[in-house]
């Protein structure tokens, strides 16, 4: 809650320029996030953080005395739905910043059209690190470790855990799930090399059935699973290994 109310409270800054006789307007914001599907619960959380920082902003005076209002549009988690609802929310609500937090995809999506329209991006829990990497853009203000500095810290805790010896990963194909494999082997091997790497899968997102993968991964001896799974398909993958006889620990970066 403290970060939303800071992350609105920059807004003040960027927008000293503006004329004395613009201080009643409203100081538009647009939340660009899932609002339907199997996510929705998803973008519920974002949703509410940022309407709560808000309410207790204008309840505070506003920005520059003005205050702030909300435009939500459901990007359905799809990059070009996102973009086209970006162009809505700038062009046509004249938002001056955007709020968005489910999906790598998407926030690279939206971080690269961003130039276009010269206005804040805010990513609140999109965790590739390419979105602050390779396709940085000046616009834009990341909030939470990527998945690399995530994927470090697991493997600084688990790599000196003798129990955990093998390990199978299972992730979202999507940019996060290929980076959180990628720098988990790369650190894990870093801190223990005598770590096997047994399996290393890549599953689509809304996955409803991991019957496959967890006959796999009981028939590779691992110690633990790593995965950086969220939402429903974090919630299905436990469900399964549980209801399957899956009885190992599950490390995830995104869990917490």
């Amino acid at each position: 809650m403290k970060k939303m109310i800071v992350l609105l409270a920059i807004l003040t800054g960027l927008m000293l320029g503006v004329t004395l006789a613009r201080a009643a307007e409203p100081i538009y914001v647009g939340f660009n996030d899932v609002r339907s599907g199997p996510f929705k619960s998803n973008g519920d959380k974002f949703l509410l953080g940022i309407e709560v920082a808000i309410k207790e902003l204008n309840k505070a005076g506003g920005l520059l005395g003005r205050p702030i209002e909300l435009v939500v549009e459901d990007n359905q988690m799809k990059p070009e739905i996102a973009v086209q609802k970006l162009r809505k929310l700038i062009q046509s609500d004249k938002c001056e910043a955007i709020f968005q937090g489910s999906s790598s995809a998407v926030a690279l999506a939206i971080s690269q059209a961003m130039p276009r329209y010269k206005k804040i991006y805010i990513p609140v829990a999109a965790f590739a690190v390419d979105i602050t990497g390779k396709d940085f853009q000046p616009y834009m203000f990341r909030t939470d470790a990527n998945t690399a500095i995530q994927a470090r810290a697991m493997a600084q805790y688990l790599g000196k855990r003798k129990e955990f010896k093998k390990v199978y990963m299972i992730n979202m194909d999507y940019a996060a799930g290929h980076d959180a494999a990628d720098y988990y082997q790369k650190y894990i091997k870093e801190i223990n090399p005598e770590t096997q790497i047994v399996g290393n899968d890549f599953h689509p997102m809304f996955n409803k059935d991991f019957a496959p993968y967890i006959s796999k991964i009981k028939a590779s001896g691992a110690d633990y699973i790593l995965t950086q799974n969220w939402g429903t398909d974090l919630i299905t993958l436990m469900t399964q290994a549980r209801s399957l006889g899956l009885n190992i620990p599950m490390a995830g970066i995104l869990m917490a």
